[in-house]
């Protein structure tokens, strides 16, 4: 008997572990003891034992005032995430978790590009098609990740990104339609963060504003992940990660920190406190700074929401060396014996930073207000929603959620996704003009369970909470984007319906009209089928839609790159130097490498092709017959296949006349060296300059920086007197290995051996 998808789905997950799932709501303080984990002892990760620190974001290319970034999402087998030896496989963007952090200025365009280079099989058995949704971002709807808009395995799709809101926090994660829990949970999620002057200024920056991911995981013996949803209704781990380490440990000055706390976890909710007591000042919401800051000494935090939270470590005792961010957790979570731990900071008594770096003139420092400043009361920065008036001649819609215990489904009001594809994408559950303001009311009656709500586009600001905790909770007095609708509670929100991209040229001025989504952030609610659309505008829902979510910006084939161009090929002594230009297109995905392939002067193919590295531009091909004329042809390789071949090079005849010296001799490499932690992201590659400088003097060396699946970065530098020579390079994070080689007019030498292992950070 063969199942369909949704028939699979109702036997109850994909990877279930043992254990009774639940078919009903859990009631408040729902304790199992022990671990669901099927770790050992041993293996079982230790408490603080994991170091985080701010890691670097990623470093993108800029054109035309366009910064451009190029991630693989793929899988990377061995991962370090536990505290042991075991190693744990990672579906991710670049194969990491979290993924790269983007940073940039408010008014800085991005254009993204995720390329799916997944088995063909993704985590837990979905088809590895996925959507990138930027979480938080006003994005036109072809970009903004709608679940149908699915980039198949060998295909790449360009994000463009607007980035024109007030500063945020954001992140990116897969939102492929019935598969965005598990996919998101295997590895597909990473920080965005927007900054802009106002932020900049007031709050904690730089290496005191530390973004924190925090979520929830199963693990087996061996390591790897393991899923089960409970039949849909919810994934809760036994073991908390920050950063994608366990329960990890953060050393702090005693002064102010701004920590910026994404629960990415698929199901699981927290309520944070400190176990000194000491308030949590929060100062910025899913949508950006709050008009004040508020301190709070708990507060409860649904999945994809983002709170901005001020932790002033200036006024702990001198006696206490340790502090402890705790979750007293919520009704219906699944707890185990430690997931009321999350990280813990552990207080230096050296120096404190009480300067920064000015705002417009990022080389001067100045006195940091900030260092010891009381967030609580302290005015901060009007947002548009939030000045809104809350009462008006608004239009209102109230909204249900519920659940079928026959379908085990999720809906909004009594429709699901499947409906919303039935209707060929045109059944929407509102239809607001742009810029007109309403009122939506979320009524929670699916039996007791809570809901993470998540409106696509906008920004809300929540009004009033019935039933439940009965009131809007200090912590929500900002911009939000997801709502945490509780037990019996009915939330209303108020919402401006903005035109998305109006005012940055990376929107669309013509933009009339659009679809967007609306779903519960519980992403197994979601996938079963808690997901709905509404319109903004005006759509021609029978005829072309130019920004129809699904149709208007198709994911692109990968394919093999384009043909290098053929340089010039000098001879030298049984030897000669080809060199070549690399091609105008990649094919949607990074070269890896280049071919060069040595022909006689009937055309045939001389021994075996000879390799070159991502970033070369030129080969000395050896072992060549002197007096016997070569030429010569190269390709391009990146994970599509090999690219057509170059034209043949100008025919060339190896003498031994030429001498050894035609080329200078290769340098060697010595002991490259990382740059210091918290300041630009460098490494130091270091070497001797060969004495042998060939048939004229060196006129420069060629540093190439080699890490690993990652194109190859290579600069020049001109020579200095002596032989001992140094190039300080400015990296992306991540290991790297150096070789040089040392060019005089005739050509470059071979290629030195390779570097230490040095990690720029």
């Amino acid at each position: 008997m063969t199942l369909s998808r949704r028939d699979a789905l109702k036997l109850g997950g994909l990877t279930m572990l043992g254990g009774a799932a639940l078919g009903v709501p859990l009631g408040r303080g729902a304790q199992t003891k022990g671990a669901t984990s099927q770790l050992s002892a041993a293996d079982f990760p230790k408490l603080y034992t994991a170091v985080i620190t701010k890691t670097p974001a990623a470093t993108p290319t800029m054109v035309g005032g366009v910064a451009h970034y190029d991630f693989t999402l793929r899988r990377e087998p061995a991962v370090q995430i536990l505290t042991g030896s075991l190693k744990t496989p990672v579906f991710g963007y670049d194969g990491v978790f979290p993924g790269p952090r983007i940073e940039l200025d408010r008014g800085t365009p991005a254009v993204v590009r995720q390329r799916n280079q997944l088995p063909a099989v993704g985590p837990f058995g979905s088809p590895a098609r996925t959507s990138t949704h930027l979480h938080g971002s006003a994005s036109l709807p072809e970009y903004d990740g709608y679940a149908n808009d699915t980039t198949a395995v060998g295909q790449y799709k360009d994000y463009h990104y607007p980035n024109f809101q007030p500063a945020r926090t954001l992140w990116y994660h897969d939102h492929g339609v019935h598969w965005t829990a598990q996919q998101a949970y295997g590895g597909l999620a990473a920080m965005y963060v927007m900054h802009d002057k106002d932020e900049q200024t007031l709050l904690p920056k730089g290496e005191f504003d530390i973004p924190l991911l925090v979520n929830d995981a199963i693990f087996g013996a061996d390591g790897q992940l393991l899923y089960n949803d409970n039949l849909h209704s919810g994934l809760w781990g036994d073991v908390i990660l920050v950063n994608g380490r366990p329960w990890p440990v953060m050393q702090v000055q005693r002064r102010t920190y701004r920590f910026r706390v994404l629960n990415c976890s698929i199901s699981r909710s927290f309520t944070w406190r400190l176990s000194n007591g000491m308030p949590l000042q929060v100062v910025a919401t899913d949508g950006g700074l709050m008009p004040q800051g508020v301190a709070v000494t708990s507060m409860r935090h649904a999945g994809a929401e983002r709170y901005e939270i001020v932790i002033d470590f200036s006024k702990v005792p001198a006696s206490t060396k340790r502090i402890e961010l705790l979750n007293d957790s919520n009704q219906n979570n699944i707890d185990y014996d430690f997931t009321g731990k999350v990280m813990a900071f552990d207080l230096l008594d050296g120096p404190v930073s009480t300067t920064r770096s000015n705002y417009d003139q990022p080389s001067v420092q100045e006195p940091d207000p900030t260092w010891d400043r009381n967030y609580h009361n302290f005015p901060l920065v009007r947002s548009e929603v939030m000045d809104l008036p809350v009462t008006g001649n608004y239009t209102r819609r109230h909204f249900r959620l519920k659940r079928d215990d026959v379908t085990q489904e999720w809906r909004i009001d009594d429709r699901s996704w499947n409906d919303v594809v039935a209707s060929n994408f045109t059944a929407v559950m509102a239809n607001p003009a742009i810029d007109d303001v309403e009122i939506w009311e979320f009524e929670n009656s699916s039996g007791g369970w809570f809901h993470p709500v998540h409106i696509h586009l906008v920004d809300f600001r929540i009004i009033e909470r019935i039933g439940g905790v009965g009131q809007v909770l200090p912590h929500e007095q900002g911009p939000k984007d997801v709502m945490y609708v509780g037990e019996g509670e009915t939330v209303h929100v108020l919402v401006k319906f903005n035109k998305p991209g109006v005012t940055k040229p990376s929107g669309d001025p013509d933009f009339k009209g659009g679809r967007y989504m609306v779903h519960c952030h519980n992403l197994p609610h979601e996938d079963h089928d808690m997901m709905n659309q509404f319109s903004i505008g005006s759509i021609d829902f029978s005829g072309s839609d130019p920004h129809h979510p699904i149709d208007a910006a198709r994911p692109m084939a990968l394919t093999v790159p384009g043909a290098p161009a053929m340089g010039t090929a000098t001879a030298g002594n049984a030897s000669a130097t080809v060199g070549w230009t690399p091609p105008a297109t990649d094919g949607g995905s990074l070269i890896t490498g280049y071919t060069v392939r040595v022909l006689n002067p009937a055309g045939a193919q001389v021994g075996l092709l000879r390799p070159a590295g991502a970033g070369a531009t030129s080969l000395v091909v050896t072992g060549l017959t002197n007096g016997t004329t070569y030429r010569f042809r190269v390709r391009a390789i990146n994970a599509a296949g090999s690219s057509a071949l170059s034209g043949a090079s100008s025919p060339v005849t190896p003498t031994e006349g030429l001498g050894v010296g035609a080329v200078p001799g290769a340098p060697t490499i010595r002991n490259a060296v990382a740059g210091a932690a918290g300041g630009a992201i460098t490494a130091t590659a270091n070497w001797w300059a060969h004495d042998n400088t060939g048939s004229s003097p060196i006129t420069g060396y060629q540093v190439t920086a080699i890490r690993t699946g990652v194109a190859n970065i290579v600069e020049l530098r001109t020579p200095l007197a002596g032989r001992d020579q140094t190039l300080v390079m400015t990296l992306p994070a991540g290991n790297y290995r150096f070789t040089v080689v040392a060019i005089n007019s005739t050509g470059p030498s071979l290629a030195s051996g390779q570097s230490n292992l040095v990690t720029a950070r």
